[in-house]
């Protein structure tokens, strides 16, 4: 049975904070790309699901919508990447009003079930995208990364008034692992990556433990003891909460890695090289309990 749609938060911050699928421009986007995952999510209407000889299909293209909005450029490049073989999801939205598709808003939209969208099919003026089942949102849910966020945080310190330019540009700094952030993160960790002992700081990066959209304030944000230096692999375990640490430092690692994957990934440190400073354990507390996949 159909889930009914309701509406709870904005669909942009649904497309953001559930799929992990990041909107271009939340004015003009009409769906997105989670990268991780290799998924496309496009924002399609009720009212346009049809069937036509016994196949259900939903349209994804009309030649009436606006030509020259970047969300015509930007959907079909989704359509490109559906045909290139990339997984196809739709948002199902309900409409205010269905009749003129140029000024329609969203009324409320399904968070609990997605359409899964197989081949495309062309007319004359339209292109349609097979639905070939549905799909519970649950499974695909994306926790926020350092990687899908970027944008909005960049955004973020853009959008506020700094009162020195130096202050924005720590910030810009911090956000990227780069600057006087690194550089702290790295001393207090003796230029070596964190658990591995790796001097080469080409593949080692510092990251933020508590993230960065969770930190109430600049200061935690720039603070070097909310950082670890880490070689990519297991900056980008911990960032998606596969790995983090205790406070005497061992690793702990979620029961969602088999031992096979755990082994290719190389997790076999038992943990940080050297115990954390004291003004670290808040952070790695914080990444504990709100950020790792247990």
């Amino acid at each position: 049975m159909a889930s009914p749609p309701i509406k709870k938060q904005s669909i942009t911050s649904f497309f953001r904070d559930e799929l992990g699928a990041n909107f271009r421009n939340a004015r003009w986007s009409w769906g997105a790309r989670e990268p991780l995952g290799n998924r496309i999510y496009l924002r399609v209407w009720m009212d346009q699901i049809e069937w036509s000889e016994g196949t259900e299909w939903v349209l994804v293209l009309h030649d009436s919508w606006k030509g020259g909005s970047p969300g015509m450029r930007e959907r079909r490049e989704h359509l490109a990447d559906l045909e290139a073989g990339l997984h196809g999801y739709g948002v199902v939205c309900t409409a205010d009003s269905e009749e003129n598709l140029n000024t329609r808003t969203i009324k409320s939209y399904d968070r609990v079930m997605l359409l899964r969208l197989g081949r495309l099919r062309r007319a004359p003026d339209s292109i349609y995208a097979e639905v070939i089942g549905r799909q519970p949102v649950t499974p695909l849910r994306q926790r926020p990364s350092s990687a899908s966020t970027l944008a909005n945080d960049m955004e973020g310190i853009f959008s506020k008034r700094m009162p020195e330019k130096t202050v924005r540009q720590a910030l810009i700094d911090a956000r990227v692992g780069q600057g006087l952030f690194r550089e702290h993160v790295l001393s207090l960790w003796e230029q070596r990556c964190a658990v591995t002992g790796s001097r080469t700081l080409n593949a080692i990066t510092a990251s933020h433990i508590k993230p960065w959209r969770e930190c109430r304030t600049n200061e935690e944000r720039l603070d070097g003891h909310n950082g670890l230096p880490l070689i990519a692999n297991l900056d980008r375990l911990f960032d998606h909460g596969l790995i983090s640490f205790q406070e005497d430092g061992k690793m702990l690692i979620s029961n969602s890695l088999s031992a096979d994957e755990r082994e290719l990934l190389g997790l076999d440190y038992p943990g940080l090289r050297i115990p954390p400073r004291p003004a670290t354990l808040p952070f790695l507390a914080f990444h504990r309990h709100q950020c790792f996949i247990g």
